[in-house]
């Protein structure tokens, strides 16, 4: 069911329950949501999006050595809400990319 939240509230909540594991490979997250910001949607789906997203980072940023960071920002756009999430590790090879995002 389709619920009225605020995502930095529910991405604080999923800051708590993954940080210990960021901090022991030495990254910081950087969550910058604004708080006055509610949007209509699933909470668990929004919860599971963005620890995947998260867990995706963090094992990406594994083979950085210094300066691990996964950030997480909103803007109101014309196209609606947007939540990006960055990181500085190494990406995704231009050949998987387009393996990946390519048309059929």
């Amino acid at each position: 069911k389709d619920l009225k939240f605020y995502p930095s509230k529910i991405m604080q909540n999923v800051s708590d329950v993954i940080i210990s594991d960021l901090h022991k490979k030495s990254i910081l997250l950087n969550i910058n949501l604004n708080k006055k910001i509610s949007i209509l949607g699933s909470v668990s789906a929004f919860e599971r999006i963005f620890i995947n997203l998260i867990v995706n980072a963090s094992q990406a940023l594994e083979v950085n050595s210094s300066n691990k960071e996964i950030i997480i920002n909103d803007a109101i756009t014309d196209a609606g809400y947007t939540i990006t999430v960055s990181d500085n590790g190494s990406g995704i090879r231009v050949f998987r990319w387009y393996r990946y995002y390519s048309e059929p």
